[in-house]
């Protein structure tokens, strides 16, 4: 048994407080740029150079921050957009939707590439592995807010979080954490074994196929084990994943007929 009191504030500087949530993400952001400037130095992208980077990770700042905040709400708070509106700008408070987050980055990464006339599936390929592990260090984050609730569990490494109530429960942040991780070492190994021709399977959509089918179907397992609110006997984390599943094999059907000759 353990009690998560792990003090979410890294510095006080008056009124101001820096999170670990919030270095979290703004490392993953960091990390995204990096990514993207050296796909841009060697030109694994066409257009895309390190004079638009800059413009790109911009784009997906806005829509990530702006969508994760605001599907948040449409997803699993919806009545405190009418009682409480006010409260789906504080974004110190947590609470981030990762499906609203997925939304707001294909939207802007749709509008850069439509700008900037980059291909868009080349673009999606590189950020899933980038997006991923991102993700696995924002459930670190959860994991230090104290958040995202596991269900009751009596096991030895169960553990309480405060914040909700006294009950011992599975450490979910966890098991988030590391099911990214595994679909992560993964994306990593497709692109390793395609090391040689690198620049021709970027575009493929096979990351971004294994990234909606690999997160969708380890989320609908990790859910099993967290509180949500549930519709129709299934958790809504579960129902927007299993969304992010049939989009991945409409993707793979989308191949197969592009591919098929004529």
């Amino acid at each position: 048994m353990y009690t998560l009191n792990l003090n979410p504030t890294l510095l006080e500087l008056g009124q101001l407080e820096i999170r670990w949530y919030g270095l979290i993400y703004a490392f993953g952001f960091i990390l995204f740029y990096l990514t993207m400037y050296y796909v841009s130095k060697k030109n694994l992208i066409e257009n895309l150079d390190k004079n638009n980077v800059d413009n790109y990770v911009l784009y997906i700042i806005l829509g990530v921050v702006i969508c994760a905040r605001f599907f948040d709400f449409v997803f699993y708070n919806f009545k405190t957009i009418f009682t409480d509106p006010l409260e789906i700008l504080k974004i110190w408070h947590g609470g981030l939707s990762f499906h609203g987050a997925l939304i707001g980055f294909i939207l802007g990464t749709w509008l850069f590439c439509k700008k900037y006339k980059i291909n868009i599936w080349k673009t999606l390929d590189v950020s899933a592995i980038v997006v991923i592990f991102a993700v696995m260090l924002g459930r670190i984050g959860n994991l230090i807010n104290a958040e995202l609730i596991g269900t009751p569990f009596n096991g030895s490494w169960c553990v309480i979080f405060p914040n909700y109530d006294t009950v011992c429960r599975h450490p979910y942040p966890i098991y988030a954490a590391l099911s990214h991780l595994l679909l992560f070492l993964y994306l990593i190994f497709l692109l390793y074994k395609n090391k040689e021709n690198i620049k021709d399977y970027l575009g493929k959509r096979n990351l971004t196929i294994s990234f909606f089918i690999g997160y969708g179907i380890l989320r609908i397992i990790t859910d099993i084990w967290k509180v949500d609110n549930i519709v129709l006997g299934i958790k809504t984390g579960q129902w927007l994943s299993l969304v992010m599943v049939l989009i991945g094999i409409l993707l793979i059907i989308f191949n197969k007929r592009k591919q098929k000759p004529l």
